[in-house]
């Protein structure tokens, strides 16, 4: 399991967060958060789990076969994302944006 928490996030270059028992990554952050490149497959519950008070962009992502849901993201402000798949989890929703904020998602990958 791996947490960040912090008032701004923001991941560059490749990461894997891969058959973790619980979460593959989690944050909770009071900024913007970015993440770009992530891998999060395999996990025991949530692929990407994660709170931002501002917004939450997740760019070239893969959230594949997790327990649960392959992104369970909070935010009021904008969740963006970009070429970010969510196959074969656990919850059939493969995805679930709370806390008021809007959903703008393309298949394009940057």
């Amino acid at each position: 399991y791996n947490w960040l928490g912090t008032p701004g996030i923001t991941l560059t270059g490749w990461n894997y967060f891969n058959f973790n028992y619980n979460d593959g990554l989690g944050f909770d952050s009071t900024g913007f958060v970015n993440l770009s490149r992530i891998t999060a497959d395999g996990n025991g519950n949530d692929g990407l789990w994660g709170f931002s008070d501002t917004g939450i962009t997740v760019a070239c992502g893969s959230m594949n076969t997790n327990g649960n849901l392959g992104w369970n993201l909070w935010t009021p402000g904008l969740l963006t994302l970009k070429g970010v798949n969510a196959w074969m989890n656990g919850n059939p929703l493969q995805g679930e944006l709370t806390g008021g904020g809007t959903l703008v998602s393309t298949r394009g990958c940057p």
